[in-house]
């Protein structure tokens, strides 16, 4: 063999690496070769190179898990010749779905969804529109399609796709219960949290029921069923989940794995859901340096990164938030354009960094215009929408535009009890805003009573000891002061700013502000779906 191909590499037929043990031929010398061939011959030569390509796989057959990349590697520039397009072959069909997985996880969205649709167009024509790849590389071409943020097209694949399948296949098929996980991503993604949540429940059980609880379909079942329970405003239970389901995913995939390295950011937003900004800040800047390994703009980075921004700023540490959002928001902007939801997400964390640094009349005008802009993309109901509305009302009420800012928080808080509940964190923290711009504008008794009754259920939901539950005490706190009602004032600023103090730091801006007699807001940060 060797020196067969030395032969060729003298006389330039073939270029040999011995390096890398490879080959390549010339395509004049392989057109020509192929011409000389009778049928019988190029169909017993193409099976051998079929065979080789399904052999080379690698035996665990996991796209995203790191060691497996050299070997997918070597495979990946065959996938470019026709044959491999219309191939008809399970095993070479899974291939090419795995090539389009690939691109994606590296974040080469134009190249997997042009590279998705023109098989989509032989493989519709050759299998059929229910055959079991076609309807397999529709879910995947919709995968692509959320992660730049185009969150109806994907719902309206992904919900054709899982009907079909559920009658082809059945409810139990392996890929039926992939592409459910894929619609619920969507219908986060609009906004039906609540939906999302009634079949991440279904899916997991029956994953478990018919895999168990640490095969990886379940645990990317629970992975999903962890992200509807944070958005639906239950980061206690996600955070149970998550970790239970971090510790398979090293135990089976590695600590390296992507999934391993997406779950540790989810328990990150957890803890900081929770309130736990130091644990949260903690693992999220130990992944992120994990995660940075795998390419600086690969989206476990990415996602790492936005991530430890935000408890960044919840901890006051605002230049390395500002640093970290800024680098996220580059890559986005050329990535998926500055319309993409995802986009617009980024920039509303960034907003809220430049709010915390008192920079009130930039992040208003920022704020404005996304607003704008969220409506545009999502729509007037959409969670992240009603957030930046929150979020645009705290800087109204910053920037002396009192009545404006009781408005805009009238308005989301009402919208926000109707799409995810009276009791969700996200309606109470609103609250606690709009009883903010109430006692600016001197309706002190409307402020008092919102105080109440959003510490109330700030309590049930999160804690006493919640930031979030004792920040509301320390803005009634401060109404108290205002009313003269001296006595009550400090007692309750002893109940709250003193725990507070105690949780982040006396020098906290929070704290700071409240004990001056400043009162602050309870900015609202959208989940990933």
């Amino acid at each position: 063999m060797s020196r067969a191909i030395q032969q060729l590499h003298r006389y330039a037929l073939a270029k040999a690496d011995r390096k890398s043990r490879s080959i390549q031929v010339h395509r004049l010398v392989q057109a020509a070769v192929r011409s000389s061939m009778s049928e019988e011959e190029q169909e017993d030569a193409l099976r051998v190179v079929r065979n080789v390509l399904i052999g080379a796989r690698p035996s665990e057959g996991n796209v995203e898990r790191p060691e497996n990349w050299s070997r997918y590697n070597t495979i990946w520039p065959h996938l470019e010749t026709p044959w491999t397009k219309y191939s008809l072959d399970d095993r070479i069909r899974r291939l090419m779905t795995e090539w389009l997985r690939h691109l994606r996880a590296r974040g080469e969205y134009a190249d997997a969804l042009s590279l998705g649709e023109e098989l989509l167009t032989i493989w519709q024509k050759e299998a059929g529109a229910s055959d079991r790849w076609t309807l397999h590389l529709r879910f995947e071409i919709a995968n692509v399609l959320r992660a730049q943020g185009w969150y109806n097209r994907a719902l309206e694949i992904d919900q054709d796709v899982y009907e079909r399948q559920r009658e082809v296949l059945g409810d139990d098929d392996a890929h039926t219960l992939v592409t459910a996980g894929g619609l619920t991503a969507d219908l986060r993604a609009i906004g039906r949290v609540r939906r999302a949540l009634e079949i991440d429940r279904e899916t997991y059980e029956r994953s478990v029921d018919l895999l168990g609880e640490d095969h990886p379909r379940s645990l990317f079942a629970a992975s999903n069923l962890a992200m509807s329970m944070r958005m639906a405003g239950d980061c206690f239970e996600a955070q149970t989940v998550d970790k239970e389901n971090y510790d398979h995913r090293a135990l089976t995939l590695g600590s390296k794995h992507p999934y391993t390295l997406f779950s540790m950011i989810n328990l990150g937003r957890d803890l900081r859901s929770c309130g736990e900004y130091e644990a949260s800040a903690e693992r999220l800047r130990s992944v992120h340096e994990t995660a940075v390994e795998l390419g600086a703009e690969s989206p476990p980075a990415l996602e790492a990164a936005k991530a430890l921004a935000i408890t960044l700023r919840r901890l006051d540490k605002l230049p390395e938030a500002i640093e970290l959002s800024q680098g996220v928001l580059d890559i986005c902007r050329r990535r998926l354009g500055e319309a993409s939801p995802e986009t617009l997400v980024v920039r509303l964390g960034l907003a809220g960094h430049l709010a915390a640094a008192e920079r009130h009349e930039e992040a208003c005008a920022e704020t404005a215009d996304l607003l704008d802009r969220f409506r545009a993309a999502l729509g007037e109901a959409h969670p992240n929408t009603l957030a930046c509305a929150v979020n645009h009302g705290i800087n109204l009420l910053a920037t002396g535009r009192l009545a404006q800012a009781q408005a805009v928080c009238e308005q989301a808080r009402a919208a926000l009890k109707n799409t995810l509940g009276a009791e969700h964190p996200f309606s109470m923290n609103c609250q606690v805003n709009l009883a903010n711009s109430e006692a600016a504008l001197g309706e002190t008794a409307k402020a008092e009573r919102n105080y109440h009754q959003a510490y109330r259920q700030l309590c049930d939901r999160l804690g006493a000891d919640h930031p979030a539950a004792l920040v509301c005490l320390g803005n009634l706190s401060v109404l108290l002061g205002e009313a003269g009602r001296t006595a009550e004032a400090g007692r309750v600023a002893g109940e709250s700013l003193d725990v507070l103090s105690a949780r982040l730091g006396s020098k906290h801006s929070k704290v700071v502000r409240m004990r001056s007699g400043q009162r602050v807001g309870l900015e609202l940060d959208p989940h990933p779906v």
